[in-house]
């Protein structure tokens, strides 16, 4: 018998318009809400000591001028990029008038010692630039048996032009 993966997809998220400093996304219909995709609450039973989670976010930007961008996946569900716990950047790559990114992530947890870890991996840029397999740095203290924890996605231009905008056009967590 096999299981069926269920996927769980974040709210619509607004346009960042020219962040020069890390932005998380929100809620296009309510920016006090970030864009996030939340875990589902895990409740460890005989032989599930762990569970496994396949995470992908994607987008574009347009730029008013050629410069840097750069994506990161969060832990945390903060609106404020600074409150959440980096999980992953795409690194800085260039951006001409128009470039498309995205980010994929498997993440582990376990229930004994509630750390979360794993790899994350994409691309960015107006000639896309891989960001091979990197670890993860363990987050720990991670109680995914109770509700609320999350993931959210952020960006950043290098240089201010009103024409920088940034989209994420999906953003989802599937439980394996």
């Amino acid at each position: 018998m096999s299981n069926v993966a269920t996927v769980y997809s974040a709210k619509l998220a607004a346009s960042l318009a020219n962040p020069t400093a890390l932005a998380t996304f929100v809620q296009s219909n309510n920016s006090a809400l970030a864009a996030a995709v939340y875990f589902p609450t895990i409740v460890p039973t005989g032989s599930l000591q762990s569970a496994r989670f396949n995470v992908k976010a994607w987008g574009r930007c347009t730029a008013g001028t050629s410069g840097n961008m750069d994506a990161t996946l969060y832990f945390g569900t903060s609106v404020t990029a600074a409150s959440n716990t980096a999980l992953g950047a795409l690194g800085v790559q260039t951006n001409a008038a128009k470039a498309h990114w995205f980010i994929d992530a498997i993440l582990i947890w376990d229930s004994n010692g509630q750390v979360l870890d794993g790899l994350y991996s994409g691309a960015s840029g107006s000639t896309l630039a891989l960001k091979a397999n990197t670890l993860v740095t363990p987050k720990t203290a991670v109680d995914l048996t109770a509700a609320g924890s999350g993931l959210t996605v952020g960006g950043i231009f290098g240089t201010s032009n009103a024409g920088n905008i940034y989209y994420m056009d999906g953003f989802t967590l599937e439980v394996l």
